[in-house]
């Protein structure tokens, strides 16, 4: 069992709750910290919110709490391209670390907070470290395997990715044979699907990785049941995620969804293509 006290800094969506099981589950004592108007309302108890750039006043909390590490997990980019600054209600350090970033931001944003926290004594934990339990396995999650048809559409797809820039939001593209037909954006994977059913129609095919250089301590890619189902009302044939690297929020739902909808889920091996060996 793992020792130590780990401070949750909880973003939207399921996975911080997730995240938060599976530390307890792993030993870790956890004091977790909301984001007021993102973090799941369930998850922290309303006195234990703050807005996103009061960076002063997470230090102090986490530091009161005596936390050994800290994680940060769930959605803060689409937060930030919508927040005002009112609405961020940024304190001096944050506004210090903000001056001169360009609005979207968000690699950045997430980058100078980490750093930062760094220097007060607060180390970012790598997720897929803390979180390894909920990564993908190489091989399927469900019954469907990718076949040959599948493999020229995932090669692109990696080449696409591989291509990005550790500052690009983005981690995932939609292909159709061989060709880009929509990228991912803040507003995340399922979007993106939604966008390549129109755009492409039926048959593309979902590739999903982390990019060249990405911090594992900020972000890593997730997908879960509700991706496959927005994947199958677009019409998606398959979604191919990287093995190690990629976090499955609910497997066992994820693959009963799969399945249920006969749609491809293959995790990679970042030296394979689907399908190899």
């Amino acid at each position: 069992m793992a020792e130590g006290r780990v401070g949750l800094i909880a973003g939207g969506g399921a996975l911080p709750a997730l995240a938060m099981r599976c530390l307890v589950d792993a030993g870790f004592d956890v004091a977790v910290l909301g984001l007021e108007g993102i973090t799941e309302p369930a998850l922290v108890a309303p006195a234990e919110h703050l807005r996103l750039g009061q960076v002063e006043a997470l230090v102090a909390r986490m530091q009161t709490a005596q936390v050994d590490s800290l994680l940060m997990v769930g959605h803060f980019d689409p937060a930030l391209a919508e927040a005002s600054a009112a609405r961020l209600a940024p304190d001096a350090t944050a506004r210090r670390l903000f001056e001169g970033m360009v609005p979207g931001a968000h690699v950045a944003w997430m980058s100078a907070v980490a750093d930062f926290l760094e220097a007060e004594g607060l180390p970012l934990a790598r997720q897929d470290v803390l979180l390894a339990p909920l990564l993908a396995r190489r091989g399927p999650i469900g019954a469907s395997m990718p076949g040959a048809s599948h493999q020229g559409d995932l090669a692109a797809g990696r080449r696409e990715i591989s291509a990005q820039a550790a500052s690009v939001l983005g981690q995932a593209v939609a292909i159709k044979e061989g060709v880009v037909v929509a990228r991912e954006t803040p507003a995340g994977t399922d979007a993106l699907i939604r966008e390549a059913g129109l755009v492409a129609g039926a048959g593309f095919l979902i590739v999903k990785a982390a990019r060249p250089g990405q911090d594992p301590r900020l972000d890593l890619p997730a997908i879960g049941p509700t991706t496959i189902a927005a994947l199958a009302e677009a019409g998606g044939v398959g979604l191919a995620i990287e093995a190690g690297r990629t976090i499955v929020i609910d497997a066992p739902r994820v693959a009963a969804e799969a399945d249920r909808c006969g749609v491809i889920v293959w995790a990679f091996d970042p030296d394979e293509t689907a399908g190899g060996h």
